[in-house]
């Protein structure tokens, strides 16, 4: 009896690890995103409802940044620092410290549009509508 009950808790503790909820705070999107969206998706060349995003907050660390894996046990990138992140299939998560900052908000906006996590050469940098280098 000992045993079974050993072997329900550890298999409880398993459970609870896959649904635990998600550390993020699901937010309204601020105004001005929809006219990134609508200038990031002209730039990219796809058209999409901007209303199909959601948007998450996360609370970030002394970086400014979040863990990845602070998302939950679902997201398939780990022990990666970020300031943002999308998650198939229409999920953007920002770092707190970064919820109005241009760049990182469109940079996740295209990885919605084009559907990939990737950043190859076919990842459209030009329309985050800053130079990451620059900062312009």
């Amino acid at each position: 009896m000992r045993i079974l009950a050993l072997v329900l808790a550890l298999c409880a503790c398993q459970v609870d690890a896959l649904f635990r909820p998600a550390r993020y705070q699901l937010v309204a999107p601020p105004a001005v995103y929809a006219t990134w969206w609508a200038e990031t998706s002209e730039c990219v060349g796809i058209r999409a409802d901007f209303a199909r995003v959601g948007w998450g907050v996360m609370e970030d660390d002394s970086l400014g940044a979040f863990w990845a894996d602070d998302i939950g046990p679902r997201i398939q990138k780990r022990h990666i620092l970020t300031y943002g992140l999308w998650v198939e299939p229409h999920l953007i998560l920002l770092s707190r410290s970064q919820v109005q900052n241009e760049w990182v908000v469109r940079h996740e906006m295209i990885h919605d549009l084009i559907q990939s996590p990737e950043h190859g050469a076919a990842f459209p940098r030009a329309c985050t509508g800053l130079d990451a280098t620059s900062g312009q």
